[in-house]
Order: structure tokens, then C-alpha cells, then sequence
């Protein structure tokens, strides 16, 4: 008997994957570090694809995580990533649209991408806990475009909860990469949140730096509401929303990769207005 190891046995691969669905999803021990930020409702509004919709908080999340994956019980990945999230509804429900989400290790950015449609890329994520001091950056092409600092301070206890984050799943045209082949769906992203130690982070600073390939700098930071530091447990899953039209998630795209055709577009702000008025 020969074994080729490119070739699944179908019925042994779903019943593995159906043991794991059923054990509530992939279990993730994981380190946190988080910040909320207010910027312009005017950019809130223009990052979010259709059928998402803006809350009236104009919040952003930053959140850096060192993670520990159990693809299987016997099978643990060690990962650094970060996830920015823009707050948004959808038919009710109050969620983070994924605006990007570097991280260490090819394996979690194609298993991410493919399954639910994460708009991961490779990086290198720096994530210091040093006694209470906690310093994090997240760099790509050369560049620390977000760095994260701060003192973990009083304690709030553990803490429980679900978590929704919202993404868009596609493969790109085959001709020129513009459109989409096939379907482009909706999907949402269900974190289950156990945390046994969650702390306030005092002093918190947030720099962000200009990159052409991580241009979060655009999305400014106003005022910083609150750092946050927490430990334990996270079982991550996943569901389609709804089927949209390529058309509402083509300008967003482009995100995905390095490459800013257009230089982006234009948004008048409202507190532009003010100050040229005075």
C-alpha cells in the first residue's frame, strides 16, 4: 500500500471536522490588549461596505492578542495578531467590521482568509507584558504603523460574553482581478470571550504611523476612550449573513493586499468645515 498524503479520506475528514463543531469551535488560550478610540463619523461611514451600516459612536477597536491555537488537542499554534475593527450594524446587530487583521504565521492568514473571509495578512506582531508594563507594535514592509503602550492597572474582574465581528468572503476575478468570481458573502464572526483576569490600562497611548500598505493613519484617532488588558479563553466560529453584490465590496478590496491604485478617495469632514467657518 502506498500513502499520498495530498488526498483526504472524505469520510474520516468530516467526521473530524464535525468533532471539532461540535466541542464548540477552535479554542484559543490568549493575552489581550486593547483600545477604543473615537475618529471622524464622516470616515466611519465611508469604510463600511454595504449592507453594514455606522453606529453613532464613530469607535474604532484596536486589539493585539498573543495567541495559543488547538487546531487539535494535540496540535498548538503560537501566534501574535492584531484586528481593527470599525463598530457597525447589521439588521440589529451591533458588531466590528474587520478592517484589518496582520498577524504572524502563513497558516493562520490562508486558514483565515479561505474560511472566513478575514482580511488577514503576514506581519510582525510585537507583544511585550514586562511586570505591568505592556508595549505592543505591529509592523509590515518596515514599518510600526500602530504601537500600543500602557500600565495594566485596577482589576475588573473576570468577564464572559460573545463578540460579533463582520467580514466579507470573495475570490477575486480571474482576468484583471477586478470583480469577483462567484458569490460574495457576508460573514460574521462569533468570539466567545472567557476571561479570567481583565484589567484597566492606565497611561495608554496609541501612535500611529503613515505606511502606503497600512494606511490606518487615515482613520485618526480624536480621543482615545479607553485600554483594556484581559487573559484567558476564546472558542471562535463563524456563519454567513447574506449573499451581496460584488459592486458594494469592490472599493473596499483592495485592502486586502498592497496595492493602492488611486491613492483612495476624498471626505469632507464636518470639523474641517467648523474651523475654516471660524
Amino acid at each position: 500500500m502506498a500513502k499520498l498524503r495530498y488526498v483526504q479520506d472524505v469520510t474520516k475528514l468530516k467526521a473530524a471536522m464535525e468533532a471539532r463543531a461540535s466541542g464548540g469551535g477552535l479554542k484559543n488560550t490568549v493575552q489581550t490588549l486593547r483600545a477604543f478610540y473615537e475618529t471622524d463619523p464622516e470616515i466611519v461611514a465611508a469604510l463600511l461596505p454595504k449592507p453594514l451600516a455606522p453606529t453613532s459612536a464613530s469607535r474604532i477597536l484596536i486589539q493585539f492578542s498573543h495567541v495559543e491555537m488547538r487546531p487539535t488537542p494535540d496540535n498548538v499554534v503560537v501566534s501574535a495578531a492584531m484586528t481593527v475593527g470599525v463598530e457597525a450594524t447589521y439588521k440589529g446587530r451591533t458588531g466590528w467590521y474587520v478592517l484589518a487583521m496582520p498577524m504572524g504565521g502563513e497558516f493562520v492568514v490562508i486558514s483565515g482568509r479561505e474560511r472566513f473571509g478575514e482580511p488577514k495578512k503576514l506581519a510582525d506582531v510585537k507583544f511585550t507584558n514586562d511586570g505591568d508594563r505592556l508595549h505592543v507594535t505591529c509592523t509590515r514592509n518596515g514599518v510600526a504603523f500602530v504601537e500600543l503602550e500602557g500600565r495594566i492597572g485596577e482589576s475588573l474582574g473576570a468577564k464572559k460574553f460573545t463578540e460579533n465581528l463582520f467580514c466579507y468572503k470573495a475570490m477575486p476575478g480571474i482576468d484583471n482581478g477586478f470583480g469577483f468570481d462567484g458569490d460574495v458573502f457576508l460573514t460574521q464572526l462569533n468570539w466567545a470571550r472567557d476571561w479570567d483576569l481583565h484589567h484597566v490600562v492606565d497611561g495608554g497611548v496609541v501612535t500611529l504611523r503613515e505606511s502606503a500598505s497600512d494606511p490606518l493613519v487615515d482613520v485618526p484617532v480624536r480621543k482615545l476612550l479607553k485600554m483594556e488588558y484581559s487573559e484567558g479563553r476564546s472558542i471562535t466560529g463563524g456563519e454567513i449573513l447574506e449573499k451581496v453584490p460584488g459592486e458594494w465590496l469592490q472599493p473596499f478590496w483592495f485592502g486586502r493586499y498592497d496595492d493602492n491604485p488611486t491613492g483612495g478617495v476624498e471626505i469632507a469632514l464636518a470639523s474641517e468645515a467648523v474651523l475654516q467657518d471660524a
